[in-house]
């Protein structure tokens, strides 16, 4: 995650900073929130043979994929769709999806006496559980909430703990240029300033060494250390940290 410290409205580091994170382009999806199908009202008899045979028209509709091919339709009595089913079984019949383009399932409409009617239905994934209501009575789709932009802002959503801890390590920054913390400790790994100071010299005119890298150098050195007397093949090497993985680092300049 990438945030940076929102200095125009906290000019001074306290329990208060506001942090903004800085967000890809949006990933919400472009498609249309409907689209024009074509839907049929079968025996449920009927069904399984005709979903076969549209499985063998060919090419799978990538734009109807988060959309259910069946629904359940009205009862054969003539009953109101709206109305509660009848307390001893009644045959019902079934509504199903058969496509976009009428000239792709042409040949299975006299094969299954079929009426068809065009109707509109949701044209992408919903991105709410409420959206998913709301698309849910045009037609039911396939819904992970996982893989929605609720669920993900929901994940990011930082706790008073962590804006603390996030403080700090901006505090550390502000001091030592480039700072690499371990956020299950809190605690600082390594200092881009204590590296420089480590390399010396050599550091100071070699114009690859920014703050980034020589904190990033100062995490390489300490599992250097850690190696030695055990050799690279050991555990405790092999399952060290050296590409920084689940370390944060604040930075005073990008």
């Amino acid at each position: 995650r990438h945030l940076q410290l929102d200095t125009q409205q906290t000019p001074a580091m306290d329990d208060e900073a506001l942090f903004v994170e800085i967000l890809p382009p949006s990933t919400l999806s472009t498609k249309p929130d409907r689209i024009e199908v074509s839907v049929a009202t079968v025996d449920p008899q009927l069904c399984g043979p005709l979903l076969k045979a549209l499985s063998k028209l060919g090419s799978k509709d990538e734009a109807l994929a988060h959309l259910k091919r069946v629904k359940r339709g009205r009862y054969s009595n003539n009953r109101n769709n709206d109305s509660p089913p009848p307390k001893k079984k009644a045959k019902v019949d079934l509504e199903v999806l058969l496509g976009r383009n009428e000239k792709e399932f042409a040949g299975l409409i006299e094969t299954y006496n079929l009426q068809p009617q065009r109707m509109q239905v949701p044209g992408r994934t919903a991105e709410s559980k409420q959206e998913l209501e709301d698309f849910n009575r045009m037609w039911p789709t396939i819904y992970f909430h996982k893989n929605t932009e609720e669920h993900k802002a929901q994940e990011l959503i930082l706790s008073e703990d962590e804006i603390k801890a996030m403080v700090r390590g901006m505090e550390q920054a502000v001091k030592d240029g480039a700072v690499i913390v371990n956020p299950k400790s809190g605690c600082a790994v390594s200092r881009s300033q204590d590296e420089l100071i480590c390399q010396e010299e050599a550091a100071r005119v070699n114009p690859l060494c920014s703050p980034v890298l020589l904190a990033i150098q100062g995490v390489s050195r300490l599992e250097r250390e850690a190696a030695l007397g055990h050799g690279m093949d050991s555990a405790a090497f092999q399952t060290g940290q050296y590409l920084c993985t689940g370390y944060d680092i604040y930075l005073k300049r990008e």
